[in-house]
């Protein structure tokens, strides 16, 4: 139950990065010719290709998001209680 004071970057901002990522693996899933092995199973994603997802991926988060997951945790807030009310936002 401390997931969202002890981990901020999974309270907001993994979630939505996990999302740009699928979207991206689902999009390569429907248009993709796939190979296969000699015994005719799927060959396996490359390193290569997932890491193009991620770097693509990755830019799309909003700047703002990591510094404002911080404080909507309570872990960067000012200490004189003028961005306690950041800590009921989503």
């Amino acid at each position: 139950g401390l997931t969202s004071v002890l981990q901020p970057l999974d309270k907001c901002i993994n979630k939505p990065f996990k999302n740009k990522v699928r979207s991206q693996y689902q999009a390569w899933m429907v248009n993709s010719l796939f190979t296969y092995t000699p015994s005719g199973e799927k060959r396996v994603l490359s390193k290569e290709l997932v890491l193009q997802w991620i770097h693509k991926a990755w830019p799309e988060i909003p700047t703002d998001l990591v510094p404002n997951t911080f404080k909507s945790c309570g872990i960067s807030n000012a200490l004189d209680s003028t961005e306690d009310e950041v800590l009921w936002e989503e």
